[in-house]
């Protein structure tokens, strides 16, 4: 049975989010879409529905949350034993600094996104994102999410992580 894709837009604009709301629909996507305008309201939202068993398939979450980054709501959803696994995707209309990208794959996100000027792009760019949905509305492990800074991060930290843990093996080692 076909059920919407269930996706949340947290942004801060209503402008952007009206924005992303029109790409879908113009992507032909059958989805419901959840609006926050604040990550304690996103937060808030993914625990309601994860107690009510009806969970966000897809956070599209802006990185730039009246004067803040998105890192502080992504440290508290992955906190959250119910939402530690959360599928997000950071977004923003402006160029992301690249200690955030490198932090906001640390947190598991997806993807980090720079969000198209032009309707077109953006119209392609949701079409990308509907693109990893099966037909019954759920998120799949279809293409590549990761890409390459994520996985450039996880080499250097296990590259730094790896002579420590093995000088600590050797030391208990009698």
């Amino acid at each position: 049975m076909s059920r919407p894709s269930r996706l949340m837009i947290v942004d801060d604009q209503p402008a952007e989010q009206m924005l992303l709301r029109t790409a879908c629909a113009t992507a032909e996507w059958d989805v419901t879409i959840d609006d926050q305008r604040s990550g304690q309201e996103a937060i808030n939202a993914l625990r309601r529905n994860h107690a009510d068993q009806t969970p966000t398939d897809l956070v599209l979450l802006a990185c730039y949350l009246q004067g803040t980054t998105c890192i502080d709501t992504l440290r508290i959803i992955r906190n959250h034993p119910g939402l530690s696994h959360q599928p997000i995707i950071v977004f923003s209309s402006t160029p992301i600094l690249s200690e955030v990208i490198q932090t906001c794959y640390m947190l598991g996100v997806l993807k980090c996104l720079e969000r198209p000027g032009d309707t077109t792009h953006l119209v392609q760019m949701v079409s990308e994102i509907k693109a990893h949905f099966s037909d019954d509305g759920s998120l799949t492990p279809r293409g590549p999410w990761v890409n390459s800074s994520r996985l450039a991060v996880v080499r250097e930290m296990n590259a730094r992580m790896e002579p420590r843990v093995l000088a600590a093996a050797r030391s208990a080692v009698p």
